[in-house]
């Protein structure tokens, strides 16, 4: 997950360098989105953690 963060923080810097800025805001997003997704899914994984032990 992390990598394809990276590549799309590439991207968007990509983008704003070419005056592209309504791509850029959809790349932000996308980028915005797998962050809490990202950061939700380790939050289930740590509670069912807590849960077996």
């Amino acid at each position: 997950m992390d990598e394809i963060i990276e590549d799309l923080q590439r991207i968007l810097s990509a983008l704003d360098d070419a005056g592209q800025s309504m791509a850029a805001i959809k790349v932000a997003e996308a980028i915005d989105f797998l962050e809490r997704d990202g950061a939700i899914l380790q939050a289930n994984q740590d509670a069912k953690s807590d849960n077996e032990n």
